[in-house]
Parts: C-alpha cells; sequence; structure tokens
C-alpha cells in the first residue's frame, strides 16, 4: 500500500510490473514505483495531465509546458522507465500538442488528445513528426490491430472510424 500526498493526474504501467503516476502538487512530478508500490524514483517534469508507456524504448511519455512567469513553453517529453531521467524532448510551438501516445510497429508513434485538435499526429522513435491524419471530430481513444494493419478511433460523436494503416485511408465509419 502506497500513500500520495499530492494530487495526481495519470498513471501508467511499466516494465516488471512498475508504475509512473504524474502529480500536480506545488511541483509537477513523475514518480516511478515498483511491483510492491515502493517509491524508487522521482523527478520534477513539465506541467502535465497525461502520461504514456513507450514499451519497445522502455520510457514514459508525456506532453506538458513550462512556464517562467512570462511565457510558455509547450512540449513532447520522454523520460527512461528505468530512473525517470529526461531521454528525449521535442520543444513546439503554441499548445496544440498530443497528450496520450500509442505506439505502432517498432518505429512509429500515434499521438492525439481527448481535448486538442481533430487529428492524429504520427511521430518516429525520436519524437519526430513524420505525418497527421485528420477527422472530422476528436479522437477519444484508439486501438491499433498490427496484425490487420487497422486503426480504430472512437470518436466524441459516439462514432468509429476504421483507418487503413497502409494507405492511411478511411475504410468505414461505425455509428454507436
Amino acid at each position: 500500500r502506497t500513500e500520495l500526498t499530492d494530487p495526481f493526474s495519470a498513471f501508467a504501467g511499466g516494465p516488471a510490473g512498475s508504475w509512473a503516476i504524474v502529480t500536480t502538487g506545488e511541483k509537477p512530478k513523475l514518480r516511478r514505483f515498483d511491483a510492491a508500490l515502493h517509491q524508487t524514483d522521482e523527478a520534477v517534469i513539465p506541467y502535465a495531465y497525461e502520461i504514456s508507456y513507450d514499451a519497445p524504448r522502455q520510457r514514459y511519455l508525456l506532453s506538458g509546458f513550462r512556464s517562467d512567469g512570462r511565457s510558455s513553453t509547450s512540449g513532447i517529453y520522454a523520460y527512461s522507465a528505468l530512473d525517470l531521467k529526461q531521454v528525449a524532448g521535442q520543444e513546439r510551438p503554441g499548445s496544440d500538442v498530443p497528450t496520450l501516445f500509442v505506439n505502432w510497429g517498432k518505429d512509429r508513434i500515434l499521438g492525439y488528445s481527448r481535448s486538442g485538435p481533430a487529428r492524429l499526429d504520427v511521430f518516429d522513435g525520436d519524437l519526430r513528426p513524420v505525418g497527421r491524419m485528420i477527422f472530422g471530430a476528436r479522437p477519444v481513444d484508439l486501438v491499433l490491430d498490427e496484425s490487420r494493419n487497422r486503426l480504430y478511433v472512437a470518436d466524441d460523436h459516439d462514432r468509429t472510424h476504421v483507418i487503413d494503416l497502409a494507405s492511411g485511408r478511411q475504410t468505414a465509419l461505425w455509428d454507436g
């Protein structure tokens, strides 16, 4: 059993039964717990509200913003799942960054935001943007079926878009 003294906004599983939790207290932090829920590491991070685990590269991905009181910078950041050291970062102008990430094979990552633009961003393993898929509604969840090379995207209008990943085209739209 573990007790958190700061409010938390998100958590994700990690390697060997570990967990990572984003807390949003006085300073936002990423905290790592082992399978027995003992805290093993902690890192100060940008303000963030979601976290994803990138299993092929054993790292946690989050997007957030840093502020110095005069201006703020948004970006996508990667932290090692083994010691929470920052291992990559991609600063992006504005606040239009995806907040959740899903692996697509070994070399691609899909990024989306439940409250952001109506699109999916495609990144390489170094978090560089390499493509984009535009939708007519905001994605709220998605499932990747690599065996069929299909992506199923639920939107905020209670529909599911079926995307063929080879062509990047929508092949079906299901209501409900």
